[in-house]
């Protein structure tokens, strides 16, 4: 927030505050013209209270305004944290009792560092919401998993390639699940 608020000094578009995305009762109704919630998603586990988050983003944006929801995928929890990194997370086995249902419907609970959701499940939450889809993008592809491990080496010529690569295929459906963050971009 500090960082934010010394690179911000003059610029008087940007406000930085921080407090509670369930309730931003400190800001007006339409403010906006562009809202980013970046991050409270990822640790609100119950339903009742990431529509709150929702429709407070909602209610300080502007009309015609755009809105980025970050969330993080749950198949990119599984490959990312329990697949490449289960020594450090848990097995295989606690990853899907750890975010799935038996019937393998996504879990949220309080417990949970953070919470994952299929781009369908996520998506479906904006249905009844006075706002209409963008786009779905992926934001790191299959970069949180490579970078992490220790033979990870890509030369500048091929990070710019990556780069290009990731950017064409960003919002490719089938490959929406590989990413651990997405943001989902709205308007209202």
């Amino acid at each position: 927030m500090r960082i934010l608020e010394s690179n911000s000094i003059g610029i008087e578009s940007i406000n930085a505050i921080q407090g509670d995305a369930t309730d931003l009762n400190m800001i007006s109704d339409e403010s906006y013209d562009m809202t980013l919630v970046l991050g409270p998603l990822y640790h609100l586990y119950d339903a009742h209270e990431v529509d709150k988050a929702i429709d407070e983003a909602i209610r300080v944006t502007k009309k015609d305004g755009i809105i980025m929801f970050a969330f993080i995928s749950v198949f990119g929890i599984m490959v990312n944290h329990y697949y490449y990194y289960y020594y450090y997370y848990g097995d295989w086995k606690f990853g899907v009792e750890e975010n799935f249902t038996q019937d393998y419907k996504t879990r949220h609970f309080k417990n949970q560092l953070f919470t994952g959701y299929q781009i369908d499940e996520f998506e479906n939450i904006f249905k009844n919401k006075s706002t209409t889809w963008l786009t779905t993008a992926g934001m790191d592809g299959y970069m949180e998993a490579l970078e992490r491990r220790k033979e990870f080496n890509f030369s500048d010529e091929d990070f710019e390639s990556f780069i290009k690569w990731h950017l064409n295929f960003a919002e490719k459906r089938e490959l929406l699940g590989s990413n651990n963050h997405l943001l989902y971009i709205c308007k209202k």
